[in-house]
């Protein structure tokens, strides 16, 4: 049987929080299933940026650099606005939600934010995957696909009984030249594995295993200084890199021996070790480099209890989630010639009377050792019910959530320095800090929300209009990578207190100082869907306005001077409007969808104490977004297109760099044979390159331009028959 005519919608429940959701208490939900995510070229979460409305994920970085932004909300760095599961296990570090499919059966994304169900970071939405089942699929799969830049990707599965067992590969020889090194930045090597195992172990009681693991080792951070308009080559000579092997093994148990109760739990263990080697000023010169190692541990537990025999009136399911996540993690920035002169001797000697002399450092080069212990506890219990009376639905939900952080911290360096010509010689200084950090945090997240159903026996449709109020949150934390910069003031300190010089300026960030608070949103929103069914045409719509309001809001901010760092603060908040809609259509071998986002999201207070941000469009999210896609099946032949667009795009908090819209276009050709696809596939085939990431370091602007144009071909094989 073809791939093509199978799981075009959902087929079973695979979820354990899925039976109350099917009552459509929520409204903005985009979902897509194995042929349109295997025929669009969908390879990664990152793929799905645009083609769900307000749905932002630029390509930028490494496999590391994970930003989400959703109507119009985001942040470039620690915790994402939005959660992602995987099979209902929670992936709980934000490294690991840049992945290479293989088998994906489905994508759902809900939108706006699900505090009440997910909790912690779900502000924005949840990206809920689930992988092909042995239970849904007999037989075995393959692929093979070539395109530019010698970009290979090979998989095989095999499903049989209750096992099913996948594996994929990946390399590609890299799209962006260092002229530097001669040498392409974004090599990338990669793999994975996954295996599933389902077992009905009483007629009650049945359990099912997933276990899957990858390993990436990727270039990367293809940065280019941007110098007076002009964007120059790529050039920097120190490596930058990242590698990340991760491993999850997740266990779901369904009971249904109980009279009363239907009881689902997931239970995870997963590791990650990861590793970032950066050249942090992007230039030719020897100024810093960062290596930052991660080794991670998380166990979770979710429990959720549904009622065995539901009115239909009434509708419920109680849960209870925990995890504990510890994070050793060491982060060593290396200080250069150059970064030695202008970072720190320049300030150094600021602050020395001419008549006293200069200050010198004997090393070429020093390491800012930094090591942390992050242990992070979270406890939470939720309810969720739905009254059912005739066509109105109304629900409600609340969750209780405790988090318990706590940061080891140690930072050290040693150099030698001199005061040329008043000493002789040089004297060691040794600077030190150490301490322990800790935060906690207690939420109640409601959720209310009020539908109507509409349905017409005479022409076949039918919909829902909603109106929804839910809260969201994101988890507080510390700031890590200011930690260098701490260390250079309290360095600096030192040296002139043993030179007799005292400065008067206080330092300008204490380690009690990065320590940062949850942010929260609140959420109003209304909308609807609709679905015509006709002989061979379906049509189905929806559309919703939403009103979104931040406080405490967690910005990215970097102190003053030539600093090496960068941390998260609580010191704005915002208001975003906005609207959604898509509409689909199915008739015979024809298929068509549309999808567009617009959302005004500015700041309503953002004082950094110099500046008055207050009314700016928040930065790096986008205006708009639009998705047009179609296909059509000719004998064997399925021909697709799609056009993908961007709103405009400000690159700075006073808004004086925006990034225009503009539009990339796609299309590709598949032809199946006795379940074999031969497939052609081109991506931006107008070549449309505009910047996807833009920031600044010790004062130089830099930025990456998108791939241009990519062309692949392949072939996928699928024998076996599907449920």
């Amino acid at each position: 049987m073809q791939v093509s005519d199978t799981l075009l919608t959902p087929a079973v429940v695979t979820s354990i929080k899925e039976p109350l959701a099917r009552v459509e208490t929520s409204v903005a939900r985009s979902s897509f299933y194995l042929r349109e995510i295997e025929g669009g070229g969908l390879k990664s979460p990152k793929d799905f940026s645009t083609l769900v409305p307000n749905l932002h994920i630029p390509d930028y970085g490494s496999s590391m650099t994970s930003t989400i932004y959703m109507r119009g909300l985001g942040s470039r760095m620690e915790n994402p606005v939005m959660g992602m599961y995987i099979d209902d296990i929670p992936v709980l570090d934000k490294n690991n939600y840049d992945f290479l499919f293989s088998d994906i059966r489905s994508v759902s994304v809900l939108g706006g934010p699900q505090g009440t169900l997910y909790g912690r970071n779900s502000m924005m939405g949840v990206i809920s995957i689930t992988t092909l089942s042995p239970e849904e699929f007999q037989g075995y799969r393959a692929q093979v696909e070539w395109g530019r830049a010698n970009d290979i990707s090979l998989g095989a599965s095999l499903y049989r009984g209750r096992h099913s067992l996948s594996l994929s590969y990946r390399h590609a020889d890299g799209y962006y030249p260092n002229e530097y090194t001669g040498k392409m930045c974004d090599p990338y090597d990669g793999g994975g594995l996954r295996w599933r195992f389902t077992r009905d172990v009483t007629k009650d009681l049945r359990l099912e295993n997933v276990l899957w693991g990858s390993y990436t080792h990727q270039g990367g951070y293809p940065y280019a200084q941007v110098l007076d308009g002009r964007v120059l080559p790529i050039s920097y000579n120190d490596k930058s890199a990242y590698e990340r092997l991760s491993l999850t093994d997740g266990v779901r148990i369904s009971y249904r021996g109980n009279p009363h109760f239907i009881l689902g739990s997931v239970t995870a263990l997963s590791l990650l070790c990861d590793r970032m080697d950066m050249d942090q000023d992007f230039t030719a010169a020897s100024m810093f480099t960062l290596s930052q190692i991660q080794r991670q541990g998380t166990l979770s537990e979710e429990v959720v209890i549904v009622p065995n025999r539901e009115s239909r009136h009434w509708k419920q399911r109680s849960g209870v989630a925990a995890f504990a996540k510890f994070n050793r993690m060491s982060a060593p920035v290396t200080f250069k010639q150059d970064g030695i002169n202008n970072l720190i001797l320049s300030n150094a000697n600021a602050h020395i009377p001419e008549d006293l002399g200069k200050l010198t450092v004997d090393e070429g080069s020093f390491p800012i050792e930094s090591e942390f212990g992050i242990l992070a506890l979270n406890f939470a219990l939720y309810h969720e019910t739905a009254f059912i009376t005739g066509p109105w639905t109304l629900g409600g939900g609340v969750r209780v959530d405790y988090e318990g952080d706590r940061m080891y911290y140690g930072s050290d360096a040693t150099v030698h320095f001199r005061l040329v010509p008043t000493m002789e010689g040089s004297y060691p200084c040794h600077t030190s800090i150490k301490g322990e950090l800790h935060s906690s945090s207690f939420q109640v997240l409601p959720k209310l929300s009020v539908s109507r159903s509409l349905a017409s026996c005479s022409t076949g449709s039918e919909g829902r209009v909603t109106l929804l109020w839910s809260e969201g949150y994101r988890a507080g934390g510390f700031n890590t990578q200011i930690f260098s910069d701490i260390l250079q003031n309290e360095m600096m300190g030192d040296m002139m207190s043993l030179m007799g010089v005292h400065l008067d300026s206080e330092r300008e960030v204490s380690p009690y100082g990065t320590v940062y608070k949850p942010e929260f949103s609140d959420n109003f929103e209304v909308g609807g869907q609709w679905r015509f069914r006709g002989g061979k045409a379906t049509l189905s719509a929806s559309a919703n306005l939403f009103i979104l309001l931040v406080r405490n809001q967690q910005i990215t901010v970097f102190p003053p001077g030539m600093t090496t760092g960068r941390m998260m603060k609580n010191v704005g908040s915002s208001r975003s409007m906005g609207a959604e809609g898509s509409v689909a259509l199915s008739l015979g071998k024809f298929r068509a969808d549309a999808s567009w986002g617009c959302t005004y999201a500015v700041f309503t207070h953002y004082d950094d104490g110099n500046t008055d941000y207050s009314g700016n469009r928040i930065p790096y999210s986008p205006l708009s977004t639009l998705s047009l896609r179609c296909s059509l099946d000719i004998g064997r032949f399925t021909l697709r297109g799609n056009i993908r667009g961007l709103g405009d795009i400000y690159w700075n908090e006073d808004n004086s760099l925006r990034q225009p819209s503009y539009m990339t276009v796609g299309a590709s050709l598949s032809y199946f044979l006795q379940g074999t696809e031969f497939y052609i596939r081109g991506d931006n085939l107008t070549s449309v390159r505009p910047p996807v990431f833009y920031f600044k370091s010790i004062g130089n602007e830099f930025l990456q331009l998108s791939r241009s144009a990519t062309i692949c071909c392949g072939v996928r094989l699928s024998v076996g028959s599907f449920k």
